[in-house]
């Protein structure tokens, strides 16, 4: 199994690029831009982590990451920068009305099997 960590080129994706590899995890770092055939070729999942970006207004520049989400067969985890992306490509709205690592209000529309059990509204 390889794991591919988009490589935003933060220090968070080194350090979870880093602790994939300490948990005997094959892991690689990715460019952003590089084909989605490419990715799903070979990778066997993808992490996105984080990065400088604000969404929507930087969208145009993370690369493919959109199509990863959109059409990749594999699963991803998404971490900061990537669960906004992933969240806002299924239709959440997003805002920056609080600062960075701060607490937020997170709301559950649909209970799936991942968050089954928690309360709707969670801070």
């Amino acid at each position: 199994m390889i794991i591919g960590v988009i490589n935003f080129c933060s220090r968070c994706n080194y350090l979870i690029y880093r602790k994939l590899i300490e948990l005997n995890i094959q892991a690689k770092l990715f460019n952003p831009n590089t084909p989605v055939d490419e990715v799903e070729r070979r990778y066997d999942g993808i992490v996105i982590s984080g990065g400088s970006f604000m969404i929507p207004q930087d969208l145009d520049k993370v690369g493919n990451v959109v199509n990863y989400i959109k059409k990749s067969s594999k699963p991803i985890l998404g971490i900061c920068l990537g669960h906004q992306l992933i969240a806002y490509i299924h239709g959440s709205e997003l805002t920056n009305e609080t600062p960075e690592f701060s607490e937020v209000m997170v709301y559950v529309d649909n209970e799936d099997d991942i968050l089954q059990g928690l309360n709707m509204r969670k801070s």
